[in-house]
């Protein structure tokens, strides 16, 4: 679930993504976690494939990764006793 205060960002983004909008190839967001924090998302997209006529994108293709772990945020506190993945 994306957080409520990105919603509206992200679906702006995306569809910028789907246009070929460069700004908006890479963008972070936060996302509830499976254990209910929140974390930082990051989307990469990129069009693959062009309208031969117009040069627009015709398809694109968009990976997420969580940046959570190399760059800790003030949504996500480390705990006193590190982070437990288990």
């Amino acid at each position: 679930m994306v957080h409520p205060d990105d919603r509206e960002f992200v679906a702006y983004a995306i569809e910028r993504q789907k246009a070929g909008d460069l700004k908006f190839m890479n963008f972070e967001y936060r996302e509830r976690h499976c254990h209910g924090h929140w974390i930082w998302i990051e989307c990469r997209g990129d069009a693959v494939e062009f309208f031969p006529t117009t040069g627009l994108p015709a398809s694109s293709e968009r990976i997420t990764i969580s940046p959570t772990v190399r760059m800790p945020r003030p949504c996500l506190p480390i705990p006193a006793n590190g982070w437990n993945w288990h």
